[in-house]
């Protein structure tokens, strides 16, 4: 009789351990729904962004070849306006020779 009595003590102890399982299960499943929403909302997020982070990338390239455009403008001005100064100084050395060869005559 003994036995019967542990045994059936062990039969309702698994029984209690199984109802409370069950309501640990039901409350993870609860969570697990509530993290899989959370989740789906975060991958829309994750894409809105990422749109927004490959247009942003574009706008940088983009700002990064105006840029690379604006310095070779520059470069080209500067080509010109160093040619120019020779041109000038060129020019400045002969009309003091054509100076000095007029007060000569």
């Amino acid at each position: 009789m003994n036995a019967l009595q542990l045994l059936e003590e062990k039969i309702s102890s698994l029984v209690g351990i199984i109802t409370e399982l069950k309501e640990a299960n039901t409350q993870l499943s609860s969570t697990v729904g509530s993290l899989e929403k959370e989740n789906e909302k975060l991958v829309q997020k994750h894409e809105q962004i990422a749109k927004e982070n490959e247009l942003l990338l574009k706008q940088v390239f983009d700002l990064e070849q105006e840029a690379l455009e604006g310095n070779d403008q520059i470069n080209e001005l500067n080509q010109e306006k160093a040619l120019t100064k020779v041109a000038v100084d060129d020019l400045l050395d002969r009309l003091k020779s054509i100076d000095s060869l007029v007060e000569k005559q």
